[in-house]
């Protein structure tokens, strides 16, 4: 040391042999001394105490104390002991510790910024990465409202003189990390030195705090310079947090002290079960600990209050120090910038610009102003920077390594490079597209239509589309105990988010190709062949006719599988081939079961020829013996776990197996598919039929070779088109009733088009430029296909108007029955109540009979049901007999007549008749009753006996009547409909349908879809940055 000055230097050693002697060697080349070392050992190690005593014999450290605790006690320690036996009482404290080795002119450096800023009380140097400096590791401190402290430098903060050839200015901050700092020694023993029951960044962001609310300011010289080790924070979460949440109670003004608790409050207990969701133990019991501690008022904040008023009778705000909304923004949105900037540098670094590696200037000049009020040392508009090429870890050091790269990753260059990217090309157009076939109905949707039309029935609000859901009984079709399909669940859940389930369904059929395409692109990553010919392939099977045809004609299994079906294949390729130690397989299981789920809550076909798949791959595909276990493992989660998430609707696909060929959506008489699905078309129209040109370019591929890597997805495609032929073959009777059809063959077409793609990727890449041109040729005819195709679907956006009651539609086919608007999404998904469907296709029939017997026959066994409007087609004429009995009303409704009620009282002598006939008689008179099924509860007063009270339902197994608390049997009236028998006295009667096995089945899928949700989520990890 060739000059001392009036400093005080503190030197913490833990038991850290090589960072102690590299902090030793920096004190000795440093060009500008303290007059005093004061060496603290908080460890017990003879090696640092032998490094001690050789530094006190040569004269490097005046004395070596000893000391327990943090670091904090230490210089405390330190502070006392010189006290006692100076003679001249240094004017400055210089803190350093073991793992921090300052430049030899950082404490010169350190005194100039001090001459510059006459009130700095603290001032801390520009802290590099010891084992790469040309990154910033420690930049300042700063705490947020949350009392979480923030740091003032990312993983990407690079030394500034390689970004702009000169220093930063001096920057005024909350505070600055202890390792380094200059600290006025008057002041600091003044407002009280460090808080000792604060430890790490916490206890430096007290002491900035104090500094800055005393008058003074705290610097960041960038000029000095000092390097560190990089190492996690030996302190745990629960310390770190506690000491945040006390700093900031301590130290925020007295009338703000309530909405900081509160706010403390309010945040601890909505992040506690975030971190357990995202699978942070020690993170969420850190935030229950501190809930705890401020409701039991333990942090002990009226001494420490008292203490700091004492110290500092006059408090200056810090209020622009602060870390605020506006900074936390922008630090996420610089993260996520990062993390993209770091994955596009390791995949194309030509594309960033180099940052020169110059050093720092001996004649540079330092700006003579200071920056004040900004929590880190980079300004927003600096770019971020990158390392080009980290490599990847290896078992020992490699010869001729060389250092990283280092790219400037800025926003301009980075989006000119995406703009050119082949993923991104391919994202734009197909959302392009989209707009383009769909965009004219879905505005129409965001003024409040809602999506309908082929198997598309339109889907109520959120309530009601929640209600059906969960409901163990449905008005639909004049009652049915079925559960509800899982749709309903998808479109409640996305509909909370998204404004509604009709926005739900309306940007699922907009962005269903461009999720295809993503889809496919991203599963195709394990096979390799580059970006061009990933994209390529991607946007040939998101262009596909059948599924563009299907989605225009309301075919939402078709849509859901089309967009789902290679990325499942590929989580399932994943899981079941996961074989390294120690990999984790349950996320992947999870997520993947997650994705079978909401497959199968659309298309139960597809959902089951993936489990044949995976079946058939765990034999076929022999895995390690010592990794069985785990292989059986994922199989289990992938078959069982989805299955759980669906209850009950698995129970009804088993019951009704036809809905594996028609899948859930409006029943419907499908057209003859014959031979076309040879050439991937499901009806055989043009634009369908020009999908088989990829089936030609898959079986083209396979002439060229190699055949070996092909034949898996030659494979699926041969078994999507077989199961296409054979369910065109077989022809089924729709769920609702109706004539038989065979079913529509989009979803195995969907899953044949895939295997197509996979052999196209697995070929040989055609060289020649020709091809390139030949592939975009086809992907232009699919996509001109494919947009023919969905615009001339009869899927549209209207808004769905409701009537206040019952409503039979005769103008749908086939008729419907429901509550304020018939023809519900999930109607015809119900298994109807056994007659019910019969009910109602014979009571339309007679309605629109030339018969005026049957169709005055029709309107009294309508009005017994409960059904107040009829919904009649344009051209609907009724007999002049039956047009006395009701009211026309616009829009093509007939309002029958207003004794129509869902629950009726019954007289003796229409109680007999209700019993034996199956319409009422003209001259019936029933008394209606205000309420609805399925849970009615009515009061009654005295009258004759035989009376009966009668529910608009069909009657079935679950029906329950208590009369005055005793339970009573049941009767039919009209041939099917719930009657129940009262007392001639009055009575109380009670009606509902049991919903207690409904509601176990519930709770065991949303058990299931718990732990399939916190499975899926990524497991916690340290974040290692950008770099």
């Amino acid at each position: 040391m060739a000059a001392t000055a009036s400093v005080l230097a503190v030197l913490v050693c833990a038991d850290e042999h090589t960072r102690l002697r590299q902090a030793l060697d920096a004190l000795r080349g440093s060009a500008a001394g303290p007059a005093r070392v004061l060496a603290v050992r908080t460890g017990e190690s003879a090696e640092t105490a032998r490094l001690l005593d050789e530094a006190v014999a040569e004269e490097l450290v005046d004395e070596v104390l000893t000391a327990s605790g943090p670091v904090t006690a230490a210089v405390s320690e330190a502070i006392a002991a010189a006290t006692r036996e100076e003679e001249v009482r240094e004017e400055w404290l210089w803190l350093l510790t073991a793992d921090t080795a300052p430049e030899s002119g950082c404490l010169g450096e350190l005194l100039a910024a001090a001459e510059r800023e006459p009130d700095a009380a603290a001032i801390g140097p520009l802290v590099l990465d010891a084992a790469d400096p040309r990154f910033v590791l420690d930049a300042g401190l700063s705490i947020d409202r949350g009392g979480r402290v923030r740091t003032g430098a990312s993983p990407s903060e690079v030394d500034p003189v390689l970004l702009r050839g000169q220093e930063s200015p001096d920057t005024e901050l909350l505070a600055v990390a202890s390792a380094g700092v200059l600290l006025r020694r008057e002041v600091y023993e003044r407002i009280g030195g460090h808080d000792p029951a604060l430890r790490g960044d916490a206890a430096d962001v007290d002491l900035g705090w104090r500094i800055n609310a005393d008058g003074n300011a705290v610097l960041l010289a960038p000029r000095a310079r000092a390097q560190r080790s990089a190492r996690a924070d030996g302190s745990r979460p629960r310390t770190r947090r506690s000491d945040g949440a006390r700093t900031l109670l301590l130290d925020v003004p007295a009338r703000v002290l309530p909405l900081a608790a509160l706010r403390l409050l309010l945040s601890a207990l909505l992040r506690a079960p975030g971190f357990l969701l995202a699978r942070r133990p020690a993170d969420a019991a850190a935030e229950a600990a501190l809930l705890v501690t401020l409701l039991r008022g333990g942090f002990g904040l009226r001494p420490g209050r008292a203490a700091r008023s004492t110290a500092i009778p006059e408090r200056r705000p810090v209020r622009g120090l602060l870390v605020g909304p506006l900074d936390r923004l922008r630090w996420t949105r610089r993260r996520i910038f990062e993390r993209f900037a770091a994955a596009r540098a390791r995949r194309d670094p030509a594309l960033l610009d180099p940052v020169p590696e110059t050093a720092l200037a001996p004649d540079t000049q330092v700006p003579a102003h200071r920056r004040r009020g900004v929590p880190s040392l980079r300004r927003p508009g600096d770019p971020v920077v990158v390392l080009a090429d980290p490599g990847r870890p290896a078992p020992g050091p490699r010869e001729g390594a060389r250092e990283p790269r280092l790219v400037r990753a800025g926003a301009r260059r980075l989006l000119r490079g995406l703009l050119v990217d082949p993923p991104a090309v391919l994202l734009v157009v197909l959302l392009v597209f989209g707009v383009l076939t769909c965009g004219g109905w879905f505005l129409e949707v965001l003024r409040g239509g809602t999506p309908q039309g082929g198997r598309l029935l339109p889907i109520g609000d959120l309530v009601e589309t929640w209600g059906s859901y969960l409901a163990a009984w449905h008005p639909a079709g004049g009652g049915a105990a079925s559960p509800a399909t899982p749709g309903l669940l998808v479109f409640g859940l996305l509909g909370a988010v998204l404004g509604g389930p009709p926005a739900a369904v309306g940007l699922l059929v907009l962005l269903a190709v461009p999720l295809a395409g993503l889809s496919a692109y991203l599963a195709t990553r394990p096979l390799g062949g580059g970006r061009v010919r990933r994209s390529l392939v991607a946007g040939a099977y998101a262009l596909l006719p059948a599924a563009a045809l299907s989605a225009g004609q309301g075919r939402l299994d078709v849509v859901v599988v089309h967009v789902l079906l290679p990325v499942l294949l590929a989580g399932i390729a994943r899981v079941l081939r996961r074989t390294r130690a120690g990999g984790l397989w349950l996320g992947p299981a999870c997520l993947t079961a997650l994705g079978l789920a909401l497959l199968g809550a659309f298309a139960p076909l597809a959902h089951v020829v993936l489990v044949v798949l995976m079946l058939g791959a765990f034999v076929a595909v022999p895995g390690r013996e010592d990794r069985f276990r785990r292989r059986i493992a994922g199989l289990a989660v992938l078959v069982l776990l989805p299955v759980a998430c669906l209850l009950p609707w698995p129970l009804v696909v088993l019951e009704q197996p036809r809905l594996l060929l028609h899948g859930p959506g409006a029943s419907a008489v499908e057209p003859a598919a014959g031979g076309w699905p040879l050439l991937l078309s499901p009806d055989g129209s043009v634009p369908a039929l020009l999908g088989g040109l990829l089936l030609i370019a898959a079986l083209v591929a396979a002439v060229r070779g190699p055949l070996r890597p092909q034949l898996p997805g030659l494979a699926l495609a041969a078994a999507g088109i077989a199961l296409a032929l054979l369910v065109a073959a077989i022809p089924v009777e729709p769920l609702a009733g109706g004539p038989a059809s065979a079913a529509w063959t989009g979803t195995p077409l969907v899953l044949a088009a895939t295997g197509c793609c996979w052999a196209l990727l697995a070929t040989r890449p055609v060289q020649a430029r020709w091809g390139r041109a030949a592939a975009a040729g086809v992907l232009a005819v699919l996509a001109a296909a494919a947009g023919t195709a969905a615009l001339t679907g009869p899927l549209h956006a209207a808004p769905q108007p409701e009537l206040p009651g019952s409503v039979l539609a005769l103008d749908q086919h086939p008729p419907r029955l429901g509550d304020g608007a018939a023809g519900r999404f999930g109607d015809d998904d119900l298994v109807p109540a056994p007659g019910a469907a019969q009910w109602v296709r014979g009571v339309a029939s007679d309605l629109t009979s030339a018969d005026d017997g049957r169709v005055l026959a029709g309107v009294r066994a309508a009005t017994a049901r409960g059904v107040e409007f009829l919904r009649v087609p344009d051209g609907f004429n009724l007999p002049e007999r039956a047009r006395e009995l009701v009211r026309e009303r616009p829009g093509g409704v007939l309002q029958l007549p207003d004794g129509a009620a869902r629950v009726q009282l019954l007289g003796p002598d229409l109680t007999r008749q209700a019993r034996t006939g199956h319409a009422p008689p003209p001259q019936a008179a029933p008394l209606p009753v205000d309420a609805l099924p399925p849970d009615v509860t009515v009061r009654v007063t005295a009258g004759g006996e035989g009376r009966a009270l009668v529910l608009g339902a069909q009657q079935q197994p679950g029906w329950y009547a208590l009369v005055d608390g005793r339970p009573v049997g049941l009767a039919d009236a009209w041939g099917n409909q719930v009657a129940v028998p009262l007392p001639e006295r009055a009575a109380e009667v009670r009606i509902g349908y049991a919903e207690g096995p409904r509601t176990a089945l519930l709770a065991v899928q949303a058990g299931a879809l718990l732990f399939a949700v916190v499975g899926a989520l990524p497991p916690a990890r340290r974040s290692t940055g950008s770099r």
